[in-house]
């Protein structure tokens, strides 16, 4: 493992994501760099899927995916830096400035956020150096490296090398293919792909979720957010009580579509839910297209989430209707689950 490799490996999973984000950046609105990193994520997520589940349908190889997945993301990059300039530039036009306000931490908020980098820190140093006996490794794991050593995408027994038919639980939902794209570009392994980089970078990504959930939560009181975000590293920690928490997943199997189902798609849709609930009558175009991409990613991550998270927006929908935010609205907050529809078809016909 060279430098170079893992320069590339850190970029992919990082830069790319972050600068598919920018296209959803407002500089006049309350977003910040971070939630730009959490929105390209989604959106690197919805992509891949949207690319990915057809090439391995017909039984393309990894390499047929790969030519037509960089092109298509180089795109988007290209797209997302371009409104993110304009953006910039018609936000000067119009005269705004942002506010340089300079905040000193307090000494309270100075303890709990020194706790909580410290703790983030402490889980990523055991999700890289200490290794979980998990069952599904030998499989998720295993598809990958054979897919990138076999070029052929869920048609070889990940236990034996044989040769298999498709199997459309796994075929819907391909997240290991993030795995064996990231070690084909990189030359490196999928194991220590997964558990050396996509580990820490999707903890990341999840706490990233919670800091903004904390700004909606707490507003400007930082000393409650950085307490907040303290306390919830601390029951993650603590959190192994079952072997099926978002909390066990989150340190033990973060390298896994699960994982990312339960600790990234399912608390961004609450994040989500609560800033359209800030003005429910108005939805916005770019909460409809979050709302939407956010659907497709779930799909990526497992079959359950096309029905969990299409579940988890209906009771938003309830709520939506009990606050008579408009026959409109409702209305497109129903058709983000279309996609989860069709898969699902895909599925009970297929599979």
């Amino acid at each position: 493992m060279t430098f170079l490799q893992c320069l590339m490996t850190i970029l992919i999973l990082t830069v790319v994501p972050a600068i598919l984000g920018l296209g959803f950046f407002d500089k006049k609105s309350e977003a910040s760099l971070s939630l730009c990193l959490v929105e390209g994520y989604i959106f690197f997520f919805a992509v891949f899927q949207a690319v990915a589940v057809p090439f391995i349908i017909r039984e393309k190889t990894l390499t047929q995916m790969l030519s037509v997945l960089i092109p298509v993301y180089s795109i988007l990059m290209a797209i997302s830096v371009f409104f993110f300039v304009l953006n910039i530039v018609r936000r000067k036009k119009q005269g705004f400035v942002p506010a340089k306000e300079v905040y000193y931490l307090s000494t309270s908020e100075i303890i709990y956020l020194g706790l909580f980098l410290a703790l983030i820190l402490f889980q990523i140093y055991k999700a890289i150096f200490y290794v979980y006996a998990d069952g599904d490794d030998a499989f998720y794991i295993a598809t990958a490296q054979v897919a990138d050593q076999s070029d052929l995408m869920y048609l070889r027994n990940p236990y034996m090398g044989d040769g298999m038919g498709l199997n459309y639980r796994y075929v819907i939902a391909p997240f290991p293919m993030i795995i064996a794209s990231v070690a084909r570009l990189t030359g490196l392994k999928s194991a220590t792909v997964a558990h050396i980089f996509l580990s820490p970078v999707l903890i990341l990504v999840t706490y990233l979720i919670y800091y903004e959930i904390s700004k909606i939560l707490f507003k400007e009181d930082r000393e409650k957010r950085y307490m907040f975000l303290s306390l919830l590293a601390i029951f993650v920690i603590f959190g192994n009580y079952s072997t099926s928490t978002a909390e066990t997943f989150l340190l033990t199997r973060s390298r896994q579509g699960k994982e990312a189902l339960a600790n990234i798609i399912l608390p961004f849709l609450f994040l989500m839910f609560l800033k359209i609930a800030e003005d429910i009558k108005k939805l916005k175009f770019t909460h409809f297209c979050m709302l939407t991409l956010t659907m497709l990613g779930a799909a990526l991550t497992s079959v359950f989430a096309n029905i969990l998270a299409p579940l988890m927006l209906g009771l938003f929908v309830l709520y939506a209707i009990y606050r008579k935010a408009g026959f409109k609205n409702i209305f497109l907050l129903c058709l983000p689950v279309l996609p989860n529809i069709i898969f699902l078809l895909i599925y009970f016909v297929e599979g």
